[in-house]
């Protein structure tokens, strides 16, 4: 085999697997619950945002509201594309706020810089307090 047939195999395998469409997870499932001053937080608006700035949610992609159980889930935030990329380094941020007597707080915020999807799924225990300063309401377990 010459060199010109090896360079055009090899142009057409890479051609190939480059022009598949592909689907990028810029967000995780995410399942949370809430709770407020330690107790339950029934029917409360979660919204999801793909700025770590917008820390009152106003551009939201997404809302839900927690169920009777004080759970809620935000299902992943996919991008669409025409071709599955080589070599692409992304910059995903999400913020996650919750409206707490009428007022939208941060509940989470995250960022990830790499390539192609971020990880499947996380969970968030949020226990937000109204009468102190807490600055991060929800915690990861380390299994996530």
């Amino acid at each position: 085999m010459n060199k010109i047939t090896c360079i055009l195999i090899i142009g057409l395998v890479v051609s190939a697997c480059t022009s598949q469409p592909y689907v990028r997870f810029k967000t995780p499932n995410i399942n949370g619950s809430l709770q407020i001053n330690d107790a339950p937080a029934p029917g409360t608006l979660i919204l999801l945002s793909l700025d770590a700035g917008d820390t009152e949610c106003l551009r939201a992609v997404q809302r839900t509201r927690t169920d009777e159980n004080s759970q809620f889930l935000l299902a992943a935030e996919k991008e669409h594309m025409d071709y599955t990329p080589l070599m692409t380094h992304y910059l995903d941020e999400w913020t996650i706020c919750a409206e707490i007597q009428g007022v939208r707080r941060t509940l989470y915020s995250n960022n990830r810089y790499g390539m192609g999807s971020v990880s499947h799924g996380i969970t968030l225990n949020c226990n937000f307090n109204t009468r102190a300063k807490n600055d991060n309401p929800c915690q990861q377990p380390l299994h996530d």
